[in-house]
């Protein structure tokens, strides 16, 4: 039987929050898109804040496989 600590199952799972975020972040993005034209530049910026923490999520995740094979 492998006994797993607290720590070590909250740093596996720490790239789905990656993920969730950055989808809340695009899903915000769409919505401001949509309530008024002068605010693009806005939306620009919460675009590119999903994909870094979309990135961010994938990097976690890939270091996270790496940990599990090890």
């Amino acid at each position: 039987m492998v006994v797993v600590s607290d720590t070590e199952q909250k740093r596996e799972s720490s790239s789905v929050w990656y993920f969730v975020g950055a989808t809340f972040l695009f899903t915000a993005a769409v919505f401001v898109m949509t309530m008024t034209d002068g605010l693009m530049i806005v939306a620009g910026v919460i675009l590119a804040l999903g994909a870094v923490g979309a990135i961010a999520g994938a990097v976690a995740l890939r270091r996270e496989l790496q940990n599990k094979q090890h």
